[in-house]
Formats: C-alpha cells, structure tokens, sequence
C-alpha cells in the first residue's frame, strides 16, 4: 500500500472507528456529567473540586454509579422525586446504555473480503460475548444507535443536575425521561 492510496475496505473499517470513538467520546462527556452530579450532591456547592477528585479517584465507572445513588440515597428522601429521577438514571444506565457501550467499544471485530469481492466488517461471535449481542445486526447502525442512547441520557442528566442545582431558584423543572431500546431500528 502506498501511504497516500486507501486500501480496499477502508472506507468500511474508517466508519466502523469513528463510530466506536463516537462511543467513547459520548460515555466519557455521560459520566463527566454523573460526576458533576455527584459533586453537586455530595458538597451542595461546597468543597466541589474535592468531591470531583473523590470520584475521579475511582477508576470503576461502576463504583463512580454506585457513589451517586448513595448520596442521592443519604440526601433525599426515598418517596422523593429527587431520588427517583437519580434511580431512574442510574437504573437505564446500568441495564441499558453501559451494555451499549461495552459492546460498541469492547466486541472484537473481522474485517475480511466475502467470496463476491464486497467487504464486510462483522463480529467475532464464537468466543466474545459481547459479539454475542450484534450476531445478525448491522453493526455500524448498531453502533450509531448506542451512541445516540448515550447522547439521551446524557441531555437527561445535564437537565437533572439542572432541576437539582442548589443554585438555581423557583420551580423545579424536571426533564422528560428519554425512550431508551435495546436495539436499534432496522
């Protein structure tokens, strides 16, 4: 291959990588804004940086997850809406969006020439049980799907520490729950 000519599927390979970036980048802005909320909670305006460093000091997103339902738990009471909303959040990430996530940016991946001379990229599904999850879907659609469930719940979240700011006055303005699914639409 010479540097400046592509090779044959690269266009095919060059989508499937931004997508699974897409992913990535979408997760990482998601979980900045969970950790924003933690710190929210945690300090009600005080000490914020030092509550952020608490979270970041965790290298489990998991565990970061299981921080803020634990304030949110000790904060509001548990008929709140306040805490609703935090379980609700919490709850479709754990089941739906970090699945997603986990399969868009961990399932292994066969980029290979099919006998017709067409390229195709399609997951390794006999060892990898997160391939398992994308057997006899177009990965690519899959792949913009999660990102765009994790876009949700992260306008869902932006508009939560909203409702919850300490600094914010009147009405508290709740968003709207986003649909989530398991599966993109084909």
């Amino acid at each position: 291959m010479i540097d400046n000519q592509p090779f044959h599927g690269q266009a095919e390979r060059d989508a499937h990588a931004l997508a699974i970036g897409k992913i990535a980048m979408a997760w990482n802005e998601y979980h900045s804004i969970l950790g924003e909320l933690y710190s929210d909670l945690f300090t009600h305006g005080r000490n914020w940086q030092l509550a952020l460093a608490a979270w970041h000091s965790i290298p489990s997103d998991k565990t970061q997850r299981d921080m803020l339902r634990k304030v949110a738990e000790l904060k509001f009471k548990t008929s709140s809406r306040e805490l609703k909303e935090i379980n609700w959040l919490l709850e479709k990430t754990n089941e739906v969006v970090s699945v997603q996530r986990n399969i868009g940016l961990h399932t292994l991946l066969w980029s290979f020439v099919a006998d017709d001379g067409k390229h195709l990229i399609l997951p390794i599904v006999s060892n990898d049980r997160t391939a398992k999850a994308l057997a006899n879907t177009k990965v690519l659609h899959e792949y913009i799907h999660y990102e765009k469930q994790i876009r949700k719940m992260l306008s869902f979240a932006v508009g939560l520490q909203f409702a919850l700011s300490p600094r914010r006055k009147g009405k508290k303005q709740w968003p709207e729950r986003p649909a989530l699914s398991k599966r993109s639409s084909p």
